[in-house]
């Protein structure tokens, strides 16, 4: 396996950057922490229990959610329709809430835009927008864009947890 012997411990509200060359396993932690992958041995606490994930849907119940370098988006449809998908119900509030999300992160795009009319980098933050519709505790970014720190501070200003995995120092 590509990791052994890994401890980490990450405290509420803070960011923290996994730093290492492609194929150093920084992608496989991300996937094991938000369920995609089982370890094959050891273990995973949070908020101070051992927790164990069966799919992704478990990780998200724990506030665990991972914003993927290429995202699964359908793009035949529009960013709304997207941030739809997934959600147990996608009412006014939230609406609201993904309005909001989405001026903030990407100012220049409405809802109605087709996934499939967005750049590469934009897609990221469409799972994004998603991912915070989630209201996680834990959000890892794999391999995001370039995010400017005021924003990430915005986010753990809420008390959300960021682990940035990239391989670049920027």
């Amino acid at each position: 396996s590509v990791l052994k012997g890994v401890s980490a411990q990450f405290d509420e509200g803070k960011i923290y950057a996994l730093l290492g060359e492609n194929g150093a396993g920084k992608s496989t932690f991300a996937h094991i922490i938000c369920g995609d992958i089982k370890p094959t041995s050891g273990h995973i606490f949070f908020n101070d229990k051992e927790i164990h994930f069966e799919t992704p849907k478990d990780a998200i119940q724990y506030g665990i959610v991972c914003v993927h370098q290429r995202p699964l988006l359908s793009p035949s449809i529009s960013i709304k329709e997207n941030l739809k998908l997934g959600q147990k119900k996608f009412d006014v509030p939230l609406a609201a809430k993904a309005d909001e999300l989405l001026h903030q992160w990407l100012p220049d795009r409405t809802m109605a835009t087709m996934v499939k009319e967005l750049q590469l980098e934009e897609t990221f933050f469409v799972s994004l927008i998603g991912a915070l519709l989630r209201n996680p505790k834990l959000l890892i970014l794999d391999e995001p864009p370039f995010i400017p720190l005021e924003k990430l501070h915005s986010l753990t200003e809420q008390g959300i947890t960021i682990i940035m995995i990239t391989h670049s120092l920027k």
